[in-house]
């Protein structure tokens, strides 16, 4: 198939694709990389009437390093932060190694792929356990959203109609406080493809070797991330043990979906041993740092 007609528009500046949003009474997207909206597109899954193209706008394309956190705009594409992010950001490196293929990567964005909001996406998965911040702009403002709150439920955001997603800010954990690991676990049908299920797991050590600080996720077991409360496991020294026991008891919490290449139970199965193999190397490659 083909999509639909559609006027095509390719502003230069921030404010000049918030006037057109906010100028338009009708179905207008923005368009980065094109990895998701163009199939969707093509297939007539949608059918915008306009579409704001915002490569030309050269400030969305910048990665920008503070003491407090990392930002990249929303034109940093997947391959570059692949490259550019493996040390400020080494949970990110890891997942994007599993996001499409060098082709999709090299055009994909960052923030494209948290728009989206597909409950098996890796970039979205990393965002919420990370605790990330999105930059939205707007005519009347600007505004930041966790990444917790900005995604409410497949290919479904806090975006209003006049608003777009500007940036991405993942925050630094500070190294000062001890040892820092990420573990990043996936299953799919071929490397590349949709995730069956994904785990993301950032854990900090103290001096003392016990953890002071844990964040999980897990991507494609509900209708966004899956982030389980991890307070029980601080001040533990995480053992093989506990975290069996910590992600068997999440169970529960999971209502995967079941269609032709996997039903609910095993996904629910994978993801337990998932989640538990995220957190051991996270642990692990915390313990290792100096």
């Amino acid at each position: 198939m083909k999509a639909a007609p559609f006027d095509y528009l390719r502003p230069h500046s921030v404010d000049e694709v918030c006037a057109l949003l906010a100028q338009s009474d009708q179905d207008a997207r923005i368009i980065a990389g094109g990895q998701t909206l163009v199939p969707m597109m093509a297939m007539r899954i949608l059918t915008p009437d306009v579409v704001i193209d915002i490569n030309a706008i050269t400030e969305l394309s910048r990665i920008e390093q503070s003491s407090t956190h990392l930002k990249c705009g929303a034109l940093v594409r997947q391959a570059e932060a692949l490259d550019k992010l493996a040390t400020a950001v080494p949970l990110l490196s890891a997942a994007l190694a599993h996001v499409g293929h060098p082709a999709t990567r090299a055009r994909g964005t960052l923030v494209g792929s948290i728009c989206a909001a597909d409950p098996s996406a890796e970039t979205a998965l990393v965002a919420c356990v990370l605790d990330a911040d999105i930059e939205i702009a707007s005519a009347t403002g600007k505004r930041v959203v966790g990444a917790r709150e900005f995604v409410l439920g497949p290919l479904e955001t806090c975006l209003e109609d006049h608003e777009f997603a500007t940036a991405v800010r993942f925050p630094h954990w500070q190294r000062a406080a001890g040892g820092i690991g990420v573990g990043f676990e996936e299953m799919a049908v071929r490397h590349g493809d949709f995730a069956l299920v994904a785990c993301a797991a950032q854990v900090q050590f103290d001096r003392a070797g016990k953890c002071a600080r844990a964040s999980l996720g897990i991507a494609n077991v509900t209708t966004t991330p899956l982030l389980p409360d991890t307070t029980r496991l601080l001040g533990s020294t995480l053992t093989d043990v506990m975290i069996d026991e910590f992600c068997a008891e999440l169970a529960p919490l999971m209502s995967p979906p079941s269609d032709h290449v996997a039903d609910a139970d095993y996904r629910r199965r994978i993801a337990l041993g998932l989640s538990a193999r995220a957190l051991t190397n996270a642990r692990d490659k915390a313990l290792a740092q100096p």
